[in-house]
């Protein structure tokens, strides 16, 4: 039997086809197959903590001001890492409340008159056995309501006041609360003597407290101390307050001496405070208050005549002037005078 015989590149390409064939439907398209790549693996970055994974865990400053007290860091609380900017960021805030704390108004004073009684119509006071029982009579008498124009008669009715001095005052605010303060002077009725140079008495401030009046301020009674003269109820130094301004006087053979108090309530102690650095004595002379310098603020003058003597003849009289330098009256000048 014969076999035909084919030439070999005839049995070669066929064989070379379906292996072309068989590669074209692994592979696909070229550009499928850059498509399908993975991507690259990432390069490790290094930590920014100690411990892979960790947590930042740092101490801020409260926004008053106080620190807070520190505690062991959770590892377990979740939180972000708080860098630089937000430390600065608290560090301001605490500033900012600093000073905030230290621009706060002081605070308001702790006692302050006010409040007073509703106005009543009791009955009028018992006369006291001692002068020294005045001033209680007179500040359960007002705390009760009483008017301060039935006082002042019922005080002249017994000899406390006189045609020579003694007064009952209700039209000034002395202690800056708006409520008007009642201010009395009296004689001791017991030792009035019409005929005498001098008579003893004594000064009382009262004012509206909790629902009645309270003695704010009294000068200490003293047989040989005559009674208290007002010389003003009213600002002296342009501080829109007012002032009370008075004047005691005592006597021997040969001079009379009197002394001027300049007394400026003082609301965060609660008690009426001298305004004069020093005393303020004239002898046989007077005590005065004018604007001598035409600033706006009242001076105080007192006049010093000593006594003379027969063989010095008569001596020079001086004129001591008291003016406010922002703080207290102070002497601010002394000019000597003839005779």
């Amino acid at each position: 039997m014969n076999h035909a015989r084919f030439p070999l590149r005839w049995i070669a390409l066929p064989l070379l086809a379906g292996v072309l064939m068989i590669a074209a439907n692994s592979c696909g398209p070229v550009g499928d197959v850059i498509g399908d790549r993975d991507p690259p693996t990432p390069t490790s970055q290094p930590f920014s903590t100690a411990t892979p994974g960790g947590k930042l865990s740092v101490w801020l400053i409260t926004p008053t001001g106080q620190f807070s007290t520190p505690e062991t860091p959770n590892p377990q609380t979740i939180g972000n890492p708080i860098g630089p900017a937000a430390t600065a960021t608290a560090a301001i805030a605490t500033i900012q409340a600093a000073t905030a704390t230290a621009a706060a108004p002081p605070p308001v004073p702790y006692y302050q008159p006010n409040e007073c009684p509703t106005p009543a119509a009791p009955a009028p006071p018992t006369r006291p056995e001692t002068f020294n029982d005045y001033n209680v009579m007179i500040g359960r008498y007002l705390s009760s309501g009483g008017s301060p124009t039935v006082l002042e008669a019922t005080l002249r009715n017994w000899g406390g006041i006189t045609d020579k001095g003694g007064v009952v005052q209700a039209d000034t605010d002395i202690t800056g609360d708006g409520v008007l303060e009642v201010i009395v002077t009296l004689f001791n009725p017991m030792t009035y003597n019409a005929e005498s140079i001098l008579n003893a008495g004594q000064l009382l401030v009262y004012g509206c407290d909790a629902g009645g009046y309270r003695l704010l301020y009294a000068t200490q009674f003293n047989p040989g101390i005559a009674l208290p003269r007002l010389s003003r109820v009213g600002d002296m130094n342009a501080d829109v307050k007012n002032e009370l301004v008075f004047y005691t006087e005592t006597c021997n053979a040969s001079s009379c001496y009197k002394e001027a108090k300049i007394l400026s309530w003082n609301a965060i102690v609660g008690v009426f405070e001298e305004l004069n650095s020093g005393q303020i004595i004239a002898i046989n002379g007077r005590i005065g208050i004018a604007d001598l310098d035409a600033d706006g603020i009242l001076e105080m003058t007192a006049q010093i005549n000593p006594p003379g003597t027969t063989t010095a003849g008569p001596p020079r009289s001086v004129l001591d002037t008291w003016d406010w330098n922002g703080l207290d009256y102070v002497l601010a000048r002394r000019e000597e005078e003839d005779a």
